[in-house]
């Protein structure tokens, strides 16, 4: 591996880091640092328009080359080292047969039955199978690897696949039945995993679980498990795992060694998740009576080109022909090409042009195929791509490439997409907190030490010599966001975020018109960011006779555990959610319920089809039980695991929301590496709300809307909390 840097002239430290994620081993075996001469200018290039046009094809074909051709050589391939190498050639050619002659020769070798042609039919037919006894396809379930998200190659690669049928058993004294033993019947085949599962769910979100997998030679299994005294249910579930099946005869649960329950494998209702579009699940006649039989599917053994072979017009009467199953014998795919013509020794430094726009090529491709909200927002996303080419054309240090990437991202509205670079690090915060009102930006919030030098309510003029107004924009321009309630909490926050260490000119203007320049240093984010915001009670304050505040914001398991009994007299207490949570968060909301409350549901996009891999989850009551009323603060700054938390409280109707819509971002956020260095993170599920909705650009609207003022903060109140108060004295 070579990688070739361009090292500032005034740099004095550099670091060199083997970062793994991931099973297996990594070790750095030999390491050589070598100058290889002056780094050169770099300067803005303006594309032509043949150029743009080249690269528009080319970034559409390898998008779906890359993504949706199951070859050995695609799958193996280092796209982030290839796309600057094909770039190059592509910028070389001068006309549309040298286009075409281009990408037929850049994909021979990497993507053997791929088909190029000025017709809108593919004409190679079934694809080359040689020794191929069924054909390989790509399953993905988004894009990465965070256990959500997943990918693999049916036929070829190792099954990721599974299903797990479940059923709620009803034991009638259940309070009572310390110790249990699961005992079932079944058999598995094929290649992969049966096993029988049992859990016990309990307060809150908590869980125990047990299991015992099925073996061809010990088809009667049982297990013995736990049952404590708070678990509200127990569910037994046969799941079946990778390119296997099996069947269940019977299943039952004993409580004390004496009181069994039996599920009636017939008329059970049972549930089902997973990869389910790739099994069979039913109910069979077998040897006992009636079976659970669980199955996959048979591997393809046909070719049938209207189903495998996926055409695009990349540009004006040129096409790319991507045939989405090819032939494999379980160990390789066919055809097998020769030595990929590319390999070149050229490498490129990160500020290189053909590195720049392999940039672009590689997040706008991952993107078109991964982002699921385009039809919901009304996002015509080709139309970004050649704009965003010659910005990064223009760029000429990392810096710039790195505002031309997050331009790019900022057009797909979505509060989670964020551009990443080692070079570029934000890791200090200035002692004070920001917010747009009409077209003046004040100070809501500093940093105790700060507060005297600073007083509420003072007006930001300028920000290092620029004036307010123009750095507020020039920061909107390039940054993502879904709503203008993020818009208003984050912009202002990034223009607080430069390296720690480092000093901002900032000039304020007080409510009594006192100009003050103050040179302020950038502290560590990790230690104060949250502490760096509008004045707030401290957790437990009892802010009325009976009306207690509990602020959500970072909150952790033991600090609700230490103010937890003194709200058991509480009349009412407001959960502020003007911030993001922990997970305790989530136990919390389990006091203030009778019933189980269920999660949004989780949509996970299944790449090639309209469908989406579905999951959710449950809060249970939890003790002791909190007989208050909750209110709940929300503002623009509630996203993500906030909205979360924000939307349970109102589909569930928990309780009101006071304040400001949330953010309308939510859903797990996928990470991924580009050329040069660079990675993005973005949204990669899809969240619907009650109406059948997203919650993606719109947030959730409180029962009670309320937005601050300028003269409520310059008076030092809290208006949201406020109104907040007004409601606790009606409920």
């Amino acid at each position: 591996m070579e990688s070739i840097v361009d090292v500032e002239a005034d740099s004095c430290r550099g670091t060199l880091a083997l970062v793994f994620s991931g099973h297996g081993n990594a070790w750095f075996d030999d390491v050589r640092v070598e100058v290889v001469g002056p780094a050169p200018s770099n300067s803005s290039i303006a594309l032509s328009a043949q150029q743009l046009d080249s690269l528009q094809a080319f970034a559409r074909a390898a998008t779906l080359i890359r993504y949706r051709h199951p070859s050995d050589q695609n799958a193996d391939l280092d796209w982030n080292q290839f796309l600057p190498v094909a770039i190059d050639r592509i910028l070389q050619t001068k006309s549309r047969n040298g286009l075409l002659d281009e990408l037929r020769a850049l994909f021979r070798t990497v993507a053997p039955t791929v088909e190029f042609s000025e017709s809108p039919k593919y004409s190679f037919g079934d694809p080359e199978r040689n020794a191929g006894t069924h054909l390989a396809r790509w399953q993905r379930l988004g894009v990465g690897s965070d256990g959500l998200y997943k990918g693999w190659r049916q036929g070829r690669d190792r099954d990721l696949a599974g299903i797990y049928m479940g059923v709620r058993l009803d034991v009638p004294h259940l309070s009572q039945c310390k110790h249990a033993r699961v005992e079932a019947i079944g058999r598995p085949w094929g290649e992969g995993d049966a096993t029988v599962y049992a859990m016990a769910t309990g307060a809150g979100r908590s869980s125990k679980e047990f299991d015992v997998k099925l073996t061809p030679d010990r088809l009667n299994v049982s297990f013995d498990m736990e049952i404590p005294a708070s678990t509200y249910g127990v569910d037994l579930m046969l799941g079946v795992e990778g390119r296997a099946g099996a069947s269940l005869q019977a299943l039952s649960l004993v409580c004390n060694d004496h009181e069994r329950v039996v599920v009636d494998i017939a008329r059970t209702t049972w549930t089902y998740e997973g990869t389910e579009a790739l099994y069979t699940h039913g109910m069979r006649d077998c040897a006992s009576g009636t079976c659970l039989v669980v199955d996959r599917l048979p591997l393809e053994t046909s070719f049938v080109g209207e189903r495998d072979v996926l055409s695009l017009e990349i540009a004006d009467h040129l096409w790319v022909h991507v045939p989405l199953a090819v032939w494999t014998d379980g160990h390789r795919t066919f055809p097998i090409p020769g030595t990929p013509p590319w390999r070149a020794q050229q490498q490129y430094a990160a500020t290189d042009l053909p590195s720049r726009l392999a940039v672009v090529a590689a997040a706008w491709g991952t993107l078109s195929l991964f982002y699921p909200y385009f039809a919901d927002q009304h996002l015509d996303w080709l139309r970004e791509l050649q704009p965003s080419f010659a910005e990064m054309a223009a760029a000429r240090s990392i810096g710039e490439c790195y505002r031309a990437l997050f331009a790019l991202l900022a057009r797909l509205h979505d509060n989670h997409a964020r551009a990443r670079h080692p070079s570029v690090q934000n890791d200090g915060i200035l002692p004070l907190a920001l917010r747009p009102f009409d077209n003046s930006l004040i100070v809501v919030g500093a940093l105790d030490g700060y507060a005297k030098q600073i007083t509420i309510g003072s007006e930001v003029l300028s920000i290092n010599g620029v004036a307010a107004q123009q750095a507020y924009a020039d920061m909107l321009a390039h940054t993502s966001s879904a709503t203008r309630g993020w818009s208003d909490a984050i912009v202002p926050f990034w223009l607080t975020v430069d390296r720690i260490g480092t000093l901002s000119d900032v000039r304020i203007k007080s409510p009594d018109g006192v100009t003050t320049d103050l040179l302020l240093p950038h502290l560590s984010r990790k230690l104060y960011e949250t502490l760096v915001r509008e004045p707030r009670p401290a957790i437990g304050t009892e802010l009325r006779p009976g009306v207690y505040y509990v602020d959500l914001d970072k909150l952790t398991l033991a600090q609700w555990q230490s103010v937890l009994l003194s709200l058991t007299p509480a009349r009412t207490v407001i959960l502020d959610m003007r911030g993001y949570p922990t997970n305790a968060a989530f136990e919390i909301l389990g006091h203030f319920v009778r019933r189980e409350i269920h999660s949004p549901l989780w949509r996970v996009p299944i790449l090639g089809t309209s469908d989406f891999h579905t999951s959710s989850w449950t809060i249970r009551p939890t003790t002791p039980r909190l007989e208050a009323k909750l209110i709940m603060l929300v503002d623009g700054r509630a996203i993500s695991a906030a909205e979360t938390v924000i939307q349970i409280v109102h589909d569930n109707a928990v309780g009101p929301l006071v304040g400001e819509s949330s953010a309308g971002t939510n859903g797990n956020v996928v990470l991924n590496k580009l050329p040069a260095g660079f990675s993005m993170q973005f949204t990669g599920l899809r969240v619907q709300l009650q109406d059948g909705g997203v919650l993606q650009g719109r947030g959730i609207t409180p029962d009670v809307v309320v937005h601050p003022t300028l003269a409520g903060v310059r008076a030092g109140r809290d208006e949201v909390l406020e109104a907040a108060l007004q409601l606790a004295s009606h409920l």
